[in-house]
């Protein structure tokens, strides 16, 4: 009965996985053997390739399905990919399926699993990664960039109400929550000044919330 008005906002970066990007290994070979045939003048050079079928063939689309069949959640379940926002954007949108009153109980997440190779050429492409004599230091004007990795978290999520009538630990309430979509503004690796401020002016504005008394902030 709880399961039936539970849902699950999956946070999930769109790029292949290690197993998922072997279905699409074929076209990446025609593309890089007519390169390289050019480059060495030879019609006849091909790269080896060997086909696989992997088991899961789950690429972006699925997993909150499958969490939720897994689990047998009856409520809303999608997966959604905002960058280095996702995890931030699936627990406000778990928190408007709670305020609406679509759910009562909401799984809110993000996993980051992609194959390396793909994290590292776009990272590498927007010349993020800090250089090996660089200091990697978040929101420090001397970091030289960023490192990547793996990850998975998941919070649950109740009305505050429903948490206290229930008797539920509760180990965190979420006061508010600010965003702004301003990519486009500078560049995508330099969030735009006004963009950052408006995101913080909204959560603070849309919740009665003092800055003077907040606790803990997550960007």
């Amino acid at each position: 009965e709880v399961l039936e008005k539970c849902g699950v906002v999956l946070g999930n970066l769109s790029f292949p996985t290690r197993s998922s990007h072997r279905l699409l290994a074929p076209f990446y070979a025609q593309t890089v053997n007519k390169a390289l045939r050019e480059v060495l003048q030879d019609d006849d050079f091909a790269l080896p390739l060997h086909e696989h079928q992997p088991d899961n063939e789950v690429v972006t689309v699925n997993p909150s399905r499958m969490v939720a069949q897994g689990l047998g959640l009856g409520k809303t379940h999608y997966a959604l990919d905002a960058a280095c926002a996702t995890s931030l954007y699936a627990i406000k949108l778990a928190s408007d399926e709670l305020r609406t009153g679509k759910a009562d109980l909401m799984l809110a997440g993000a996993i980051s699993c992609s194959d390396q190779l793909f994290i590292h050429m776009g990272f590498s492409i927007f010349h993020a990664y800090a250089g090996h004599d660089q200091a990697f230091a978040p929101l420090d004007k001397n970091s030289g960039g960023l490192i990547s990795s793996e990850g998975a978290g998941m919070v649950v999520l109740k009305r505050l109400a429903d948490a206290q009538r229930d008797g539920d630990d509760i180990l965190a309430v979420i006061g508010g929550v600010g965003l702004s979509n301003d990519g486009r503004g500078k560049f995508l690796l330099s969030p735009n000044p006004r963009g950052q401020q408006l995101a913080f002016e909204r959560a603070y504005q849309d919740h009665q919330l003092q800055p003077e008394r907040t606790e803990y902030l997550e960007c």
